[in-house]
């Protein structure tokens, strides 16, 4: 399987993501330096060992679901401050299931919480600006005013 013996081949995807600009890196960053610093805190208090912070990162099974299924553009938040929510609470779910509960792979309940909460992160904690068009059809506010 691609996740478990390519770590390679998913950074070079993850590359030709950024500079295609199809990624957007505020989610996946974001769930990505709150998984790293939830893990070296558990190895700093001797829940976790040092050793295996790497491999716990940088394995496939998580750069292909943090940045492939989590930043999925069409489940993922819509708002750049949505998807910053959505990686901590990506992140630290993760880090939950890790730590707390002695499951490595809580990928796919983390992508599910926190896609299905998708819609809350981007209308309750992060609304989108309530931006209003000036053209509407092509014509001003003001020449749609005198029609």
């Amino acid at each position: 399987t691609i996740g478990a013996s390519s770590g390679l081949a998913l950074l070079l995807g993850i590359a030709l993501l950024l500079v295609s600009r199809t990624l957007s890196l505020a989610l996946p960053l974001t769930a990505f330096v709150t998984l790293t610093l939830g893990l070296s805190a558990a190895a700093w208090s001797g829940a976790l060992a040092w050793g295996n912070l790497p491999i716990h990162l940088l394995s496939g099974s998580t750069l292909l679901t943090v940045f492939y299924f989590a930043s999925d553009p069409s489940v993922a938040p819509r708002t750049v401050r949505g998807r910053i929510f959505a990686g901590l609470g990506f992140g630290l779910l993760e880090l939950f299931f890790r730590v707390g509960c002695r499951f490595s792979d809580g990928f796919l309940l983390s992508v599910l919480v926190t896609q299905g909460l998708a819609f809350v992160f981007d209308q309750y904690l992060a609304p989108p600006l309530d931006v209003t068009s000036s053209v509407h059809m092509g014509l001003s506010q003001s020449s749609i005013k005198k029609l």
